[in-house]
């Protein structure tokens, strides 16, 4: 028998106040390459609960399922529970999932990205798992307040295991006199630093939980913005290099969650 899963997927964040963000709302997203799923969420503390609307492809059908979870430290647990309403099919089978969810940010957005394995007993359940992603339909801002007047733009997400990182520094274009600051959770890590080709090497310690690395520009060079590239690495290994861009008005950040 041809077999169809679905998945909801659902997760938790918090601020470097330490307030937690509300999740609840609408997710748009799915299994990449196949199924359309809506998720309707609901939090209590850290208790979740709400609605999937799954459309499988090539007509053949849908499904509404009730799902419920909880958070712990960025991470979140889930289950399906049980069918609300199908509509489905008769050669596919729907498996109830049991996932684990990771954050990401991009840009002011907050991206589910993560995986399920079936823990349904259905003989063409077994060994049955899918990769999905889901984006918050409404927009979402990292931090509450502007940092020294500016407003702090994420562009990524990268995940480490370590307290100590090593993150490296350099202009990789034109050396146009850059001079800029960077900030750990608020905290200057490097001061008043003009950007050369050479890279500038620093170690910086990771809280638990989510990071904010911020490119803080003190001048605009000769060719604005203030553009700085960095690598961030753990045990010598390369886990991200991006470049940042901040002004007088903006200042670009990477967040690093500690796993």
């Amino acid at each position: 028998m041809i077999v169809r899963t679905f998945i909801i997927i659902l997760l938790t964040f918090t601020t470097f106040s330490l307030d937690a963000q509300d999740i609840t709302g609408r997710w748009i997203g799915g299994h990449l390459n196949s199924s359309k799923i809506t998720l309707d969420l609901f939090q209590n503390k850290d208790s979740i609960s709400g609605i999937g609307y799954v459309e499988f492809p090539e007509d053949i059908g849908h499904a509404n399922v009730y799902i419920e979870g909880f958070l712990e430290n960025g991470i979140l647990e889930y289950q399906t529970k049980r069918i609300l309403e199908q509509n489905v099919d008769s050669n596919f089978s729907l498996c109830f999932v049991l996932g684990k969810e990771h954050l990401k940010i991009k840009k002011n957005k907050m991206i589910l990205e993560g995986s399920c394995i079936s823990i349904d007993q259905k003989e063409e359940c077994f060994s049955l798992s899918a990769l999905e992603k889901y984006n918050k339909k409404t927009s979402f801002t990292f931090r509450k307040n502007d940092f020294f007047g500016r407003k702090v733009l994420p562009l990524d997400t990268v995940f480490v295991t370590n307290d100590t990182i090593e993150i490296s520094i350099w202009d990789n274009l034109k050396e146009d006199g850059d001079i800029i600051s960077f900030y750990m959770n608020e905290e200057k890590v490097l001061a008043n630093y003009t950007l050369r080709h050479l890279q500038k090497k620093i170690k910086v310690v990771c809280k638990n939980g989510m990071n904010e690395l911020i490119l803080f520009a003190h001048n605009l060079g000769t060719e604005p913005p203030n553009t700085a590239s960095i690598s961030i690495k753990q045990n010598n290994k390369v886990l991200k290099e991006i470049i940042l861009k901040s002004d007088m008005n903006k200042s670009e950040s990477i967040i690093i969650k500690k796993e």
